[in-house]
């Protein structure tokens, strides 16, 4: 999709093999794209599911999973280089089991303004700088408010799991009323000066994230049903929900 406003809905995007979104591209356009699964879309150079060049996107309840690719982002890849001009909304999603060859498994964002609501992100793998989450670039602003982004894994040390940056300056990343969690590894893997702005919101750990402090923020463990096999629903035990 290319110079163009498209809505797609109720689709199956699946094994396809190409470069920069295998799955779906998107450049220079206005996209909405609901009720839609984006699966096993692999090989390729760049984003396995969903590759979004300087477009304003909407995605609202997806399924993006199984999807691999060599350079940041499996799941979905936002990149822009206009400056704060590209608006990007993902809610109501579940973005999970995707693999990158660099970091962001499921997500990466390259000078982007993306709010994150009510979206899962789980079980993906990236090589570097946060398995389920990597944002790159001077211009990047992320608000993730209501979602929870759990068990994602970096294969290199340190093993930063589910939220990362580098490179360039300066980041914000807001973060609302959401789970941030692994069993085992630190969640943060900042390599650049990072704005952060975390509140109401339940990790294994906050220690490992540099000159930090927010407020009404919970540590431990969520207690999922069966993160293992991908319940991450809560127990009727889980500190999050009283």
């Amino acid at each position: 999709i290319q110079n163009a406003s498209s809505l797609l809905k109720n689709l199956i995007v699946e094994e396809n093999i190409g470069e920069n979104g295998r799955g779906i591209m998107v450049k220079y356009s206005d996209v909405n794209i609901y009720n839609s699964i984006v699966r096993n879309n692999n090989e390729g150079n760049s984003a396995g599911g969903i590759y979004c060049h300087n477009s304003n996107f909407i995605g609202d309840n997806l399924e993006i999973y199984n999807n691999s690719g060599s350079i940041g982002g499996a799941g979905i890849l936002i990149d822009n280089n206009v400056q704060n001009t590209r608006s990007v909304t993902i809610k109501n999603s579940k973005i999970f089991d995707n693999v990158s060859g660099t970091g962001g498994g499921g997500l990466g964002l390259n000078n982007s303004n993306v709010l994150l609501e009510n979206t899962v992100i789980y079980n993906n793998t990236g090589y570097n700088a946060g398995g389920g989450i990597k944002t790159n670039g001077t211009y990047s602003n992320t608000t993730i408010n209501n979602c929870t982004i759990a068990n994602n894994l970096s294969t290199t040390t340190p093993h930063t799991s589910n939220i990362g940056n580098s490179d360039y300056d300066t980041e914000l990343l807001i973060i609302t009323n959401s789970i941030i969690y692994h069993q085992s590894l630190d969640n943060w893997g900042f390599d650049t000066p990072t704005l952060l702005e975390i509140e109401y919101t339940f990790a294994n750990s906050f220690y490992d994230i540099y000159e930090f402090d927010g407020s009404g923020n919970l540590y431990g463990n969520p207690l999922f049903v069966d993160s293992d096999n991908g319940d991450n629903h809560l127990s009727d035990h889980s500190l999050c929900i009283g």
